[in-house]
C-alpha cells in the first residue's frame, strides 16, 4: 500500500486497468456519542459478486470481460445508533450514471462536491437512496469541514512504499461534520467529528493482500491512524500516525504488535484485540462492538484505550478488518449480494 501525500484531482482516476478500484471514504461519530456514520463513493465497487467472479482468476481474464473501475460505480450509506443499523445502504449504478469533473463526482442522484473557503477544503454531499430490503428511502445533505489537512505536514509525494500497484492518501484525517438525514418521514439532524480517506488501487484488491485491518481515534489531546496489512508474498506493512489539531506530529513504521484472533459465524479470522507500543505511545483497540460483520470484512466501533505523554486517553473509534481473497470464494458470494442493491 503507497502512502501518498502529495495533492491530487478531486475526481475519480476512472481506472481502466482490469480489477482496478477506487473509493473516498467518509466517517463521523456523533459529539452525543450516540450515531455515527459511513459514507463511501466507489468508482469501481471492490465486492461487486459480478465484478469478482471475472477477475477471480487475475491475472488471466476470461476473453470479453475485460471489466474494470468505471464499470461499477456505487454509493454506500451506513448510519448507526450505538451498535445497532438504523440505515444500511450499498448501491450499484449503471456505468452510464458516473460522471464528473474536478470539483463534482456525480452518481446516480448522489453528488460528491469540494470547495475551498479561505483555504479550508469542504465536502458537500447530497445523498438520494433507497433500501431494497426494507423499503427505506433517505435524503441527506452533509457537510464536511477539514481540520487537518495532512498533506500541509509532509513535503515528498510518498511517505513511504510498500507496494506498487495500491494506494491510500489519507488526506483529510480529522473534519467536522453537519448532517441532516430524512428517512422516510423521520428527521435527524447530527454533529460531530470525522474522518475522510481514498483509496485506489491498478489490480483486485485481492492481489497479494492476505488481510487488512486499519482504524481511526480522536480525542481533544491526541488522533491516530493505525494501519495493518498482511500480504501474501511481501512483508507485512504496519504504520502510525499520530496529529493533534494543527497537523502531523508523529509517524511510525516500528513499533510492538500484539493480537488476539477470534471468528466470527462466517469463520472469519479477524483481530479481536489489538495492542501497540513503542517509546512514544501505546494503545489497545478492543473490536466487540461490530456494527456490520460479514463473510469477508467486519466493520467496528472499537473501543481504544491510549497512553500518551503521561495520559490516559479512552474513547470510541472507528476500524475495519478485511479478509480480500474470501472475494474470490464464490460460495460466499450470495451472502455478499444479500447486502448490495443494482
Amino acid at each position: 500500500m503507497n502512502i501518498i501525500t502529495s495533492e491530487f484531482n478531486f475526481n475519480f482516476r476512472y481506472l481502466n486497468e482490469p480489477g482496478s478500484y477506487e473509493w473516498i471514504y467518509f466517517d463521523m461519530i456523533s459529539d452525543c456519542g450516540n450515531y455515527s456514520l459511513v459514507v463511501i463513493f466507489y468508482c469501481g465497487f471492490p465486492f461487486s459478486s459480478r465484478y469478482n467472479k471475472t477477475i477471480r482468476k487475475y491475472p488471466q481474464i476470461p476473453p470479453g470481460l475485460n471489466l474494470s473501475a468505471p464499470d461499477f460505480p456505487a454509493v454506500s450509506f451506513c448510519l448507526y445508533k450505538g451498535k445497532k443499523r438504523i440505515v444500511n445502504i450499498h448501491r450499484i449504478f449503471p456505468k452510464e450514471k458516473l460522471s464528473g469533473n474536478n470539483n463534482e463526482i456525480h452518481i446516480g442522484d448522489n453528488i460528491l462536491k469540494t470547495i475551498s473557503e479561505n483555504g479550508i477544503n469542504k465536502y458537500l454531499l447530497n445523498i438520494n437512496l433507497s433500501s431494497s430490503y426494507r423499503k427505506t428511502k433517505l435524503t441527506s445533505k452533509i457537510e464536511i469541514t477539514e481540520v487537518v489537512n495532512i498533506l500541509k505536514s509532509r513535503d515528498s509525494e510518498y511517505i513511504t512504499e510498500f507496494d506498487e500497484k495500491h494506494f491510500w492518501s489519507p488526506r483529510s484525517p480529522l473534519t467536522d461534520v453537519k448532517m441532516k438525514i430524512k428517512i422516510d418521514n423521520e428527521e435527524i439532524n447530527i454533529k460531530g467529528k470525522g474522518y475522510s480517506d481514498r483509496n485506489y488501487g491498478i489490480i483486485p484488491i485481492f492481489h497479494n493482500i492476505k488481510e487488512w485491518f486499519w482504524g481511526r481515534f480522536h480525542s481533544e489531546t491526541v488522533n491516530l491512524i493505525y494501519y495493518h496489512i498482511n500480504y501474501i508474498n511481501n512483508e507485512p506493512m504496519r504504520v502510525l500516525f499520530l496529529y493533534d489539531n494543527k497537523g502531523l506530529t508523529g509517524f511510525f513504521v516500528q513499533f510492538d504488535e500484539n493480537f488476539l484472533k477470534k471468528k466470527n459465524y462466517f469463520l472469519l479470522n479477524y483481530f479481536k484485540e489489538i495492542k501497540v507500543s513503542n517509546e512514544f505511545i501505546s494503545f489497545k483497540i478492543f473490536n466487540s462492538e461490530k456494527v456490520d460483520n460479514g463473510p469477508f470484512y467486519i466493520r467496528f466501533l472499537s473501543d481504544f484505550s491510549i497512553n500518551h505523554k503521561g495520559n490516559s486517553i479512552k474513547g470510541k473509534g472507528f476500524s475495519e478488518y478485511i479478509s480480500p481473497q474470501r472475494l474470490r470464494w464464490l460460495f460466499l458470494h450470495p451472502f455478499i449480494n444479500v447486502k448490495i442493491k443494482s
